[in-house]
């Protein structure tokens, strides 16, 4: 998982997020992103799997902090990317809330589900590779089967996994 963390110049030197990150899930990616630092947001959104909007109770909110929030939650939308927005500004995280497809977290325990949540949700819906070792006389046979019925062999035999499932449900 690879997690794009949009942040003030402050925050992307303080620690507390990245080593909460580190310590709570394995093998997450962090980049940081600093508002008004970078021109390309669409192309590092398309590069990562989920946005934080991390600032700090410490942190002054940028005076566009909600526009970035709303722009970023809406290419994340149209690039089927998670946001969150962490937050400890009670009237900030009010504010972020009302901005769809965007969940808040106003404490580490709320990031922390949040990302295990989504992470939960995307392990469920991810296909796993399995490879195996076919005779010849069987790839034969699957690569007609491909070409005739005009579907490639994962899903020839994903159907006949599923079928076979189907049928011992009976």
């Amino acid at each position: 998982m690879k997690l794009m963390i949009v942040s003030s110049a402050k925050l992307s030197s303080n620690s507390e997020i990245p080593n909460f990150l580190t310590q709570n899930f394995s093998g997450v990616l962090t980049e940081y992103f600093v508002l008004g630092q970078t021109s390309s947001i669409e192309s590092a959104v398309e590069s990562v799997n989920t946005v934080v909007f991390a600032f700090s109770a410490k942190d002054k909110l940028p005076e566009n902090f909600f526009l970035n929030l709303a722009y970023i939650s809406g290419i994340s939308k149209n690039l089927n990317k998670e946001v969150v927005c962490y937050t400890e500004d009670a009237t900030a995280s009010i504010q972020a809330a009302k901005i769809p497809n965007v969940k808040v977290a106003t404490n580490l325990n709320d990031l922390k589900k949040a990302l295990s949540d989504y992470l939960t949700e995307k392990n469920l819906d991810q296909d796993l590779r399995f490879n195996f070792f076919l005779s010849p006389k069987l790839s034969n046979y699957l690569d007609w089967v491909a070409k005739n019925k005009k579907v490639s062999r994962s899903v020839y035999l994903r159907h006949l996994i599923d079928a076979q499932i189907a049928q011992a449900k009976k």
